[in-house]
């Protein structure tokens, strides 16, 4: 069904709906409005085809359908559940019935003994054209996320097309940020709009949505590889500069619109196109800092159309539009073809987790030498309520030279591999890979190489990269666990504590909108559960954050072993040296599942001695889980492997880092 198509049927439901709520007070004393009583029963009917279980139905199928039923039920946030939302939910479940068929009664209803005509409903979903809003269970949290998908009219099962990931601005949705460029109507490009949990700047787990979002429509449909884009305004314009740096070999261009970045990442853009837009009077994100970012990738030659609309304010994309043909945005991705084997690599790294770029992949970074700022450019305007001190990244510069030549420059590198099966070597010759000014021989037919340096500087092939049984480092500490299957566990054992504990652990899990925090998620809770709750699948299939030390937590005492190290006298000891007033989060390889990660906080009476006290402290302490890495976040984040706690959320006593085998752990105190 094509976009005009849904149009009508969209004025055609406003239209009852308004006729309908102009007699809702004829049909209160029925039991409820006119308005109200279509929405319940759309809503009935979504869950009628979602609960029969049809095992051969699509999961994003009744995850939708289940999504919008929540909707009309006003079971979301506010902010997703306006007047215009529902409406738009009643068509779009009016489409996917009857794309299914089941206008006529033609699925199984929850105890009845209608048979679904599965093959014409498969046929029928995968026919639906247009723009409309999806959802999905994310395997983070288990809980329904939505994105906006818009498949072109004429839509060819046989053809390929590319993709336009869009990112919706601060306060907006998926549904509205993506409109803009489905109303255009590109006939051979797929257009996907993810939430991204709301308003948390496309960081942690909404960086992760945003991805697993792309993932689903790549493998759902015809996409090209090779021509995936992505762009955003305003917030989204800041979600668009993220996201393409920390993973540049997934796209083929990216265009920020009104966005903001930090510099120290650009290298990372040398191998996609960059499409920048931005108003000269934008008074809400200051043009200087796209234009520096542009100025810099300019002195680095690299490939960059900087846009300035003159007069222009923080509307980017609405202003750009009415200067020029909207659709010359559409031919220019398409002129855009991801390089998967780029000759030259230049890459900033700032955890292990971002470690991958084309045929290179960073496996550890060296944490040691003095702390500094991630972003030295923004050491005055750093807030003090927020960690100040962190490692440099590191850096890797890899060119190919001929067919049988790799050459690898490092900085605060320990170890990376190379695939050689993407680099464009030759795999018949012995390839030479010169890294540091050190010469490596490689026999041909090798795939892969890995190496790690030795504590004399001299490189040498890491044999057991890859063997490890444990999951892997990423580097990213506690924050890290936020991007996976996750459930967060209080301890129950010290009756005193529990309440504290559960109080802390909820907040943890919550990063709601507040009135302390302006940004925050609007969909999605991460799982909390008790210690005596937890089942051995819980520990198989998820890593786990443990709130409550091993007097107060069962599952924490269950691997006590795992932290007795931190400890002496019951006191927490690390590095040698003793801390009071202290608390500590460790995070290792649980050992009861070692391909999952678990955290364990010890939080003493010390510094948190009130419920009061516990939800504010992991209230402000969620903001370095969600901007760990970058100096394109909101805030420099600070999330080692090992910091032992203070009074204040953002400031540890001692911090560190384990090795990519979990063993040495280097680190420090951290100073003022």
């Amino acid at each position: 069904m094509g976009w005009k198509s849904k149009m009508l049927i969209l004025i055609y439901a406003i239209v009852v709906l308004f006729s309908l709520s102009s007699c809702e007070s004829a049909t209160q004393q029925n039991g409820g409005s006119g308005r109200e009583a279509i929405f319940a029963s759309s809503a009935q009917e979504a869950r009628n085809f979602a609960s029969a279980g049809n095992p051969n139905i699509p999961s994003y199928i009744n995850e939708t359908l289940t999504f919008l039923a929540d909707r009309l039920e006003g079971k979301l946030h506010q902010s997703l559940s306006s007047d215009e939302s529902k409406i738009l939910a009643v068509g779009f479940i009016k489409d996917i019935l009857e794309a299914g068929d089941s206008s006529q009664d033609g699925y199984q209803v929850a105890g009845g003994d209608q048979a679904l005509d599965t093959d014409r409903a498969l046929a029928g979903f995968q026919a639906l054209t247009g723009y409309r809003q999806w959802a999905y269970r994310s395997r983070i949290d288990k809980t329904l996320q939505p994105y906006s998908l818009y498949v072109p009219p004429a839509y060819d099962p046989d053809k390929k097309y590319g993709l336009i990931v869009q990112l919706h601005g601060y306060s907006g949705n998926d549904y509205d940020g993506g409109l803009h460029l489905a109303k255009l109507e590109p006939e051979d490009l797929f257009i996907v709009s993810a939430f991204g949990r709301g308003d948390v700047s496309y960081e942690s787990v909404a960086e992760q949505d945003v991805l697993d979002v792309m993932e689903m429509i790549v493998e759902r449909y015809p996409i090209d590889p090779d021509r995936i884009y992505l762009t955003g305004n305003s917030m989204g314009g800041l979600g668009t500069w993220k996201i393409g740096q920390l993973y540049p070999d997934r796209f083929a261009a990216i265009a920020p619109f009104c966005g903001w970045t930090g510099t120290q990442m650009l290298d990372n853009l040398g191998n996609l196109e960059t499409f920048i837009v931005h108003g000269e009077y934008d008074t809400s994100v200051s043009v200087d800092i796209d234009r520096e970012a542009a100025a810099k990738l300019q002195e680095a030659d690299y490939s960059v159309t900087y846009i300035e609309i003159p007069g222009g304010t923080h509307s980017a994309w609405t202003e750009w539009a009415a200067l020029n043909d909207p659709n010359t945005f559409f031919d220019f991705l398409n002129s855009c073809v991801r390089d998967t084997s780029p000759e030259h690599i230049r890459a900033v790294i700032p955890t292990a987790r971002y470690g991958c770029k084309y045929w290179v992949n960073v496996t550890e970074l060296d944490t040691s030498g003095d702390l500094d700022y991630f972003m030295k450019e923004d050491r005055q305007r750093a807030s003090t309520n927020f960690p100040r001190y962190l490692p440099a990244p590191g850096t890797i510069e890899a060119q190919r030279k001929g067919s049988s030549e790799i050459l690898i420059t490092t900085n605060r590198i320990r170890a990376f591999g190379i695939d050689l099966s993407l680099a464009g070597v030759d795999p018949s010759r012995t390839v030479t890979i010169d890294i540091d000014g050190q010469r490596h021989d490689i026999k041909p037919s090798s795939e892969s190489i890995s190496f790690h340096i030795l504590s004399d500087g001299v490189w040498e092939i890491d044999g057991s990269a890859g063997s490890s049984k444990l999951a892997r480092h990423d580097g990213d500490g506690v924050a890290g666990l936020f991007m996976k299957p996750l459930i967060i566990v209080y301890g129950t054992m010290d009756s005193q504590r529990s309440e504290a504990l559960e109080a802390g652990a909820r907040q943890l899990a919550d990063w709601s909108w507040t009135d302390d925090l302006r940004i925050g998620v609007k969909t999605g809770m991460f799982r909390v559960k008790a210690d005596t709750e937890l089942t051995e699948e819980d520990i198989q299939d998820n890593n786990l954050i443990l709130v409550g030390n091993s007097v107060e937590n069962t599952i924490t005492a269950r691997i006590a072993d795992t932290f007795a190290p931190y400890y002496s006298a019951g006191k927490i000891t690390v590095d040698g040296q003793a801390f009071s007033e202290a608390g500590l989060c460790v995070t290792r390889p649980n050992p009861l599942a070692p391909q999952r990660i678990v955290t364990c906080f010890d939080m003493p009476c010390d510094f948190i001695d009130s419920i009061d006290d516990v939800v504010l402290w992991f209230r402000f302490f969620s903001l370095r889980l969600r901007n760990n890495h970058s100096e394109t976040g909101s805030y420099p984040g600070f999330c080692p492997d090992v910091m032992v706690l203070t009074e204040h959320p953002g400031i540890d006593a001692w911090s560190g880092w384990f090795d990519r085998n979990w063993e040495n752990l280097e680190g420090q105190p951290q100073s003022d």
